[in-house]
């Protein structure tokens, strides 16, 4: 039955990306991301074929072909993102000449390529508020459907789920965002999909708590926090009693096993009684190999290069291990460069964050809207960077979507204070808040 309902729905959505607007390639490609047939079992008795590469490929050209650039909105590769994600993309490219491993360079400069794709698709078809949260509803529901597929999985620690996610803590990261998606949205959203928000939550929080990821939860902690601090005034005391809800809806479903993860961290830290498990402890080590190993190739190694040449810096192994720390693994595998595009793109958040916050002060509600919505994705990023303390996230999709919106929300911004000089009523709800028009076939710009 689910084998039918993906034939249906993923060819339902290649041909309306062209038949209506390319927003369905988009879906369409989301779709599959979550599905992901070709890792699952009842994808088996599909055609062996590139579901979410052919989703993309046809997303990029139905944006191409039938939606007409905006003139008034900065391109995408003109955004700061944008910009530090190309020099990044083609940096990895070029340590294909001197990686230790070019295989796995060549392949890592292949996904960091695929990552480059999906910010253009989502900065590019995220041009009006509506459009952003439907993209973020459809995270939220994505992020259940994992949640749905994780209640029939057996006992310990949740790993993989069949999805494209694959390891406990890199899930653990990417469904912490869907939850602070899902509590920003119960504040934008009314009715019919306001409940299917509330509705997948629940699960996208059940999700979280068995892949028993400290990181991830830790994350997901400071995210809402941020995402508090974000927030415009008139919105906090709401998002402060959904955060609450929602912590207590995560202390509910935690198991004994999580409990107990972070009691004997905590007792490791404060007291003498006890010594971080090995779990904690190789992440130092490893953490800091590859600062050596940085330190020893200031272009960078290559992708995976720490698994490769950290095993003489790690006690009690007899070979390396992967980066466990966002930071140190960018900087062995990618050197200065690249350690120092992966800073200035957080510190592109912090600030942009920041700037996004005061945005309610001049008393427009559209831009408080369009403000909630920016501290949605930065509160995620904050989330992401928080738990790559403790897993390499370079590789995980989530922050580049995330990247995009916040980019999208800046030029939103824009439009709304251009509005705001040429129409008196520009401080209600303008037209951004719905989706535009898309031009008749053969419309020329």
């Amino acid at each position: 039955m689910i084998t039918y309902l993906f034939v249906v729905g993923y060819g339902l959505g290649l041909i309306l990306a062209f038949a209506r607007h390319p927003i369905y390639g988009l879906y369409t490609y989301l779709f599959t991301f979550y599905m992901s047939p070709n890792d699952i079992w009842w994808g088996k008795s599909l055609p062996d074929i590139r579901y979410l590469m052919i989703a993309g490929i046809v997303a990029v050209a139905a944006t191409l072909a039938r939606l007409p650039a905006d003139p008034h909105r900065r391109k995408w590769f003109q955004t700061t993102p944008g910009r530090l994600l190309i020099l990044f993309v083609i940096y990895n490219w070029l340590q294909i000449f001197w990686a230790v491993d070019t295989d796995r360079q060549q392949a890592a400069a292949i996904l960091f390529s695929k990552h480059l794709v999906a910010f253009y698709l989502m900065y590019r078809l995220a041009d009006s508020l509506d459009r952003i949260k439907e993209i973020a509803i459809v995270h939220v529901i994505g992020c259940a459907w994992f949640g749905y597929q994780a209640l029939g999985v057996g006992g310990g620690r949740l790993e993989r789920i069949g999805g494209a996610v694959a390891g406990a803590n890199e899930l653990g990261v990417h469904v912490s965002t869907g939850l602070i998606f899902g509590g920003v949205l119960l504040l934008a959203l009314r009715g019919v999909r306001r409940w299917a928000v509330f509705a997948s939550l629940p699960l996208v929080a059940n999700t979280l708590v068995l892949t028993v990821s400290r990181g991830a939860f830790l994350g997901f902690l400071t995210g809402g926090l941020a995402g508090y601090l974000a927030m415009p005034k008139r919105l906090r005391k709401r998002y402060a009693m959904l955060g609450a809800l929602g912590l207590l809806l995560v202390s509910m479903l935690a198991h004994q096993e999580l409990i107990e993860r972070f009691k004997a961290t905590y007792v490791a830290l404060t007291t003498e009684e006890q010594e971080l498990d090995n779990s904690a402890t190789s992440r130092i080590e490893i953490a800091k190999a590859g600062i050596i190993i940085g330190l020893r190739h200031p272009f960078g190694a290559g992708d995976k290069s720490t698994e490769l040449l950290s095993g003489p810096y790690i006690s009690g192994w007899d070979h390396g291990r992967a980066a466990h720390n966002t930071l140190a693994g960018v900087f062995a595998e990618h050197g200065f460069p690249g350690l120092t595009l992966y800073l200035l793109t957080i510190l592109w958040v912090v600030r942009t964050a920041l700037r996004m916050r005061r945005l309610p002060a001049q008393g427009q509600s559209e831009l408080a809207d369009i403000a909630a919505i920016a501290g949605m994705a930065a509160a995620s990023l904050v989330a992401i960077y928080v738990s790559g303390n403790f897993s390499s996230n370079i590789d995980l999709e989530t922050q580049y979507w995330c990247l995009a919106l916040l980019a999208a929300t800046t030029e939103l911004t824009k439009s709304v204070r251009q509005q705001s000089v040429l129409s008196p009523m520009a401080s209600k709800p303008g037209p951004l808040a719905k989706r535009p028009p898309l031009p008749a076939r053969g419309a020329t710009t």
